[in-house]
């Protein structure tokens, strides 16, 4: 029989967010750059069985004073887990272009971006994400990747 015949469900949600992504990486389609420097991890899948990324959410975050400068969100996999990546170890998936977004108060919200992806991770991969327009200061943009670990 063929392998993988039947649905394989994950066996538990997972929600996982990267850090504050403000600096910029203008490599474009490149996967250079440096893990929690200039490319941020979204969500991992789990180390022994992988797992399911449904999508990641995109959401500015900021003071309530400044709005974010236009930028374009690159989407990479990758099983890198720190340092150093490069093109050969970072594969470019998707993009998300998002407009300057106005500053944020306490009676508006601003618009989130999903990024649809509806595919199983290998073994301890990981989505990352890097931005082509620097944020100003204690702004930026928070990435969450919501699946299930196998």
């Amino acid at each position: 029989m063929p392998a993988n015949f039947d649905p394989i469900y994950s066996k538990a949600g997972d929600i996982q967010s990267s850090a504050l992504i403000t600096a910029v990486n203008a490599s474009l389609y490149n996967g250079a750059g440096t893990i929690a420097t200039d490319v941020y991890k979204i969500w991992g899948a789990d180390a022994t069985n992988g797992g399911f990324l449904q999508r990641v959410r995109v959401k500015y975050v900021a003071n309530a004073t400044t709005a974010s400068n236009a930028c374009v969100m690159k989407f990479f996999l990758s099983a890198a887990t720190s340092g150093a990546v490069t093109d050969a170890t970072m594969f470019f998936y998707d993009e998300i272009a998002i407009p300057a977004t106005g500053t944020l108060t306490t009676t508006a919200g601003n618009v989130s971006y999903d990024l649809p992806c509806g595919f199983a991770l290998p073994a301890g991969w990981s989505i990352f994400a890097k931005i082509t327009v620097a944020q100003p200061a204690s702004c930026g943009f928070i990435a969450t990747g919501i699946g299930g670990k196998y």
